[in-house]
C-alpha cells in the first residue's frame, strides 16, 4: 500500500522494481515512494449493482412510469391558442 498517495497518481503507471537482493522500489515521476506490504487483507467483493445497471443500459427503450406527466394527458388542457381568436 503507497502511503501519502496523492490523486495525481490515480490511474497513471508508476514503476515497480524489484532487485535481486528482494528489494522492491516503486517509482512515480522519477521520485521513489514510500509503501507498506499488506499480505492478509483480503479483496473484498463488489457489490452487484453496476451489473444491475448494465441490464438497464441494454433495454434500449424508455418507458414512462404511471405517474409521468405523459401519461396524464388531459385534452382541455391542451387547447390551440388560434381557435379562440376566431
Amino acid at each position: 500500500m503507497i502511503e501519502n498517495a496523492s490523486i495525481a497518481m490515480r490511474r497513471r503507471q508508476t514503476l515497480v522494481l524489484e532487485h535481486f537482493d528482494g528489494r522492491l522500489v516503486i517509482r512515480f515521476n522519477g521520485r521513489d515512494l514510500n509503501y507498506r506490504e499488506v499480505r492478509d487483507a483480503k479483496p473484498q467483493p463488489r457489490p452487484a449493482q453496476k451489473e444491475k445497471k448494465a441490464q438497464e443500459k441494454k433495454n434500449g427503450k424508455y418507458i414512462p412510469p404511471p405517474n409521468h406527466p405523459w401519461r396524464n394527458w388531459e385534452p382541455h388542457l391542451h387547447h390551440n391558442c388560434y381557435l379562440e381568436r376566431i
